[in-house]
């Protein structure tokens, strides 16, 4: 009984291997650029006018979730990596009073929090070049609002392709004296540069400016609309009231 038992429970044994992650080491570093690219989209989508025409919930949500999955990937792989992105994040939060006044973007700070008690652990094993790699984006991260106020400009498009070139070649010319912690922190700062420098070509030189200037006479008319209803209610209410105020007096 317990033979036949046990040749039911094996009747179906398939291993299906994944082509993309036959390397896990190759898999980690992609995904760590890919959840800078898709944090970046993400981000501009919300702040950057624009593209406030392809601006929908469901693309929103949507870039939210391929994020969480492509960082949390990472981060559970390497506990020093969501500590180092967490920390350039924090040095951002107190540069930047307005960077975080998404109640989304807030509570990332705890909900992402539990990720360092699932992580494989933390190897704390850093050279000096990684050290230094490591404190620069902290340092940028905090006085990046003070060199750039609009979200739109000549110079942060100048500036990130810098970064973009600087990263590269770090990656290029240092890739076996780097930890490996530093080189995901690398490659999500890569592809959050690098589709910046894509964006802010597009909203400098590709879009449409009659479109923004219609989108922007669209904002106000809705504006003036809900001004004449809340003036109309308030005229309504008053009416209502004058009209209690008489019928208590007749009476």
């Amino acid at each position: 009984m317990i033979s036949y038992i046990y040749e039911l429970n094996n009747i179906v044994d398939i291993n299906i291997t994944n082509p993309i992650n036959t390397n896990t080491g190759y898999i980690y570093l992609i995904s760590s650029f890919l959840a800078g690219l898709f944090a970046k989209l993400y981000d501009d989508l919300v702040d950057n006018e624009f593209l406030q025409k392809y601006n929908t919930v469901f693309l929103q949500e949507l870039l939210k979730g391929i994020h969480y999955i492509l960082f949390t990937v990472t981060s559970l792989n390497d506990g020093l990596f969501y500590i180092m992105l967490y920390l350039v994040v924090t040095a951002n939060f107190f540069g930047d009073k307005e960077a975080f006044q998404n109640p989304y973007e807030f509570s990332l700070f705890f909900s992402l929090s539990i990720i360092i008690f699932l992580s494989k652990g933390i190897h704390l094993k850093l050279n000096f070049l990684d050290i230094v790699i490591f404190l620069i984006p902290i340092l940028f991260a905090y006085v990046d609002s003070y060199f750039f106020y609009n979200d739109v400009s000549f110079n942060k498009m100048f500036f990130r392709s810098i970064a973009c070139f600087v990263l590269t070649l770090l990656m290029v010319c240092s890739f076996s004296f780097l930890s490996v912690s530093i080189k995901y922190l690398i490659l999500y700062y890569l592809g959050y540069c690098f589709l910046s420098v894509l964006i802010q070509y597009y909203s400098l030189y590709i879009v449409d400016k009659e479109d923004i200037h219609i989108i922007h006479q669209e904002k106000d008319m809705s504006k003036s609309d809900m001004k004449e209803n809340i003036n109309e209610k308030e005229i309504n209410k008053e009416n209502e009231t004058n009209e209690e105020n008489e019928n208590n007096d007749t009476e």
